[in-house]
């Protein structure tokens, strides 16, 4: 907690204790959620692929618009 000393000095933070407190409950929480992540590991797993199905049909559909309009893509030219 080294850290929290240096940013009082710096006068960031006014006290101590409130913001230790504050780390402890947010290292707990995150230690229940991995918890609940590592015993549903097959519900992250539906969810993932989910989200992947959804972003393929998010970037898929303008190509089919695009394409029902009878444009062909001989060559793609990315400008940045």
């Amino acid at each position: 907690m080294k850290g929290l000393f240096i940013l009082k000095s710096l006068h960031l933070i006014k006290s101590i204790e409130k913001n230790q407190k504050k780390i402890i409950e947010f290292v707990e929480q995150f230690s229940e959620a991995q918890e609940l992540f590592i015993h549903n590991l097959d519900e992250v797993a539906k969810v993932t692929f989910m989200y992947i199905i959804k972003v393929t049909l998010f970037y898929f559909i303008p190509y089919l618009v695009i394409r029902s309009f009878g444009i062909q893509f001989n060559s793609v030219q990315l400008r940045f």
